[in-house]
């Protein structure tokens, strides 16, 4: 089984005939897994069961100040969602209240009409700061207190950071991440040998076994990808279909249903 980047990397580089640097480089083939990789991972986090969402912990503002740096108070923080407000506790549990995100360009007169809000914002696509329409403290009977804030953001991928870290598929399609590793490589290699060919006509029967073999990867690559979407957009705590076609189908097992018009079946 194709547990880990290595396993992946050598049964590609085997399956694609063992390739000489000239035809495809194993740097080019190390890209490419950690690309299809990466994909894959993407996708799963993105699907409806598996979108995954972070809190960061409480911060506050310093008292005469309105933003924050989330890239560098957030370690593996990526793309904001929202923020919240500590407002209250009523008994020991605070209460929350979301601030509305906003243009910077806005903030201005969100501060004059004393409006809860934010703008999120950058000097550079890697930068994420956050600022307030207020300050980092606010008097409570004449006695200062710090806003709390809390913000929801989508973190970096989990990537395997090691040999032996877990690729966070199942075991039973994990091995989808090799057949996409050959789909992606062979049209790169069949480049790269047609650019010889003249020079080395005994490339040509490698080239046509390519061709077969791309035709081969592709439809085993279907097949996975079949299951693995299944498995993507399946609810997995429960193991209940929550797709529209999958629901339809329990439905059309239940005696006198017709569809939600009277006439789907």
């Amino acid at each position: 089984m194709c547990d880990s980047y290595s396993k992946i990397f050598s049964s590609a580089y085997l399956g694609l005939g063992q390739p000489t640097d000239d035809l495809l480089s194993k740097l080019e083939l190390s890209n490419i897994v950690t690309q299809r990789l990466s994909l894959r991972l993407e996708s799963v986090r993105q699907s409806e069961q598996g979108v995954a969402i972070a809190r960061s912990q409480e911060f506050t503002l310093a008292a005469d100040q309105d933003e924050i740096d989330l890239t560098d108070e957030i370690e593996d923080f990526v793309i904001p969602m929202w923020v919240e407000r500590q407002t209250l506790s009523i008994g020991q549990t605070p209460v929350w209240e979301f601030v509305p995100t906003v243009n910077i360009s806005m903030l201005q007169e969100q501060r004059q009409t004393l409006t809860s809000a934010v703008a999120f914002h950058g000097e550079n696509p890697r930068q994420v700061k956050a600022t307030f329409s207020y300050n980092g403290q606010i008097a409570w009977w004449g006695i200062p207190q710090n806003r709390i804030f809390r913000v929801w953001y989508l973190p970096t991928l989990s990537m395997p950071n090691s040999e032996t870290a877990q690729i966070d598929l199942p075991e039973n399609l994990v091995n989808i991440l090799v057949y996409d590793v050959y789909v992606r490589a062979i049209p790169l290699l069949k480049v790269n040998i047609a650019k010889q060919l003249t020079d080395r006509p005994e490339l040509k029967p490698y080239l046509e076994s390519l061709n077969d073999l791309y035709v081969q990867y592709k439809m085993e690559q279907k097949e996975f990808d079949h299951w693995f979407r299944k498995w993507k957009d399946e609810s997995r705590g429960a193991h209940r279909p929550r797709n529209r076609p999958d629901v339809l189908q329990d439905m059309r097992a239940i005696r006198g249903y017709s569809g939600y018009y009277g006439g789907e079946n």
